[in-house]
């Protein structure tokens, strides 16, 4: 097991936190998940793409992973 769940059950709070508009617990949580799972570049890249777009719509400007 490479941690592929472990690393969506991190990014999903990650998630939740960034749509509940916790800009900064939610760029911990991600940072903290990407830091972990170092190894799975394909599925970070797929999760910053995906904040990205959750940051946009949000008008949330300031949110870079």
């Amino acid at each position: 097991d490479d941690g592929v769940a472990d690393y969506y059950d991190r990014v999903s709070r990650g998630e939740a936190l960034l749509l509940a508009g916790q800009s900064a617990a939610a760029h911990a949580a991600y940072l903290s998940a990407f830091e972990r799972y170092a190894h799975l570049a394909g599925n970070i890249a797929g999760t910053r793409a995906q904040a990205d777009r959750i940051a946009a719509t949000l008008k949330l400007q300031d949110f870079v992973l």
